[in-house]
């Protein structure tokens, strides 16, 4: 599983912190479930299927999710990293 460094921050660049805004002011900073499966235009139920599937996808959409309780939230900042092409996968 792939883990997001906290305390160092890679140099983001003018989109990442644009689409990280978006996101946030859409959704806040924490997305649910139904939020991330509306960005990625999946339907709730397969998106929940394919993150508990094994594979790269998984993987790597799991590394950005906090559990809060019984409920998992996944990080817009760490999404908008991911998503823009600057983390590895």
């Amino acid at each position: 599983m792939k883990q997001f460094k906290q305390s160092q921050k890679p140099e983001r660049s003018e989109s990442v912190e644009k689409f990280e805004r978006d996101l946030i002011d859409r959704f806040g900073p924490l997305l649910t479930t139904v939020h991330l499966a509306e960005m990625l235009h999946r339907s709730e139920q397969g998106l929940r299927w394919s993150l508990t599937q094994p594979g790269q996808f998984a993987d790597t959409i799991n590394a950005t999710r906090v559990r809060i309780g019984r409920r998992n939230y996944y990080r817009a900042a760490d999404l908008a990293l991911l998503l823009a092409g600057e983390v590895p996968v």
